[in-house]
């Protein structure tokens, strides 16, 4: 179910050199699909929502390191 996203989500993730409108709109899109992902990131200690106009590149590739952690963890729990 996931494992699509978190395949491209990783290649958006490691392309070099980062596409930080590109990488925007892959969260854009997992947090849609996915909400209860969203949910459980944004649930996290120390973990602040903001729009992407403050963010910088370290956080919006942090944002994208969550999500894909998240959903391969979701992956690897449904499969199990």
């Amino acid at each position: 179910m996931y494992r699509v996203l978190v395949f491209a989500s990783l290649n958006k993730y490691i392309e070099k050199p980062f596409d930080r409108e590109g990488s925007e709109k892959r969260i854009s899109e997992n947090n849609s699909r996915y909400p209860d992902v969203f949910f459980v990131i944004s649930a996290l200690p120390g973990i602040e929502n903001k729009s992407f106009d403050i963010m910088i590149d370290q956080d919006v590739r942090y944002s994208l390191f969550l999500q894909i952690q998240a959903m391969w963890l979701k992956e690897q729990g449904d499969n199990g």
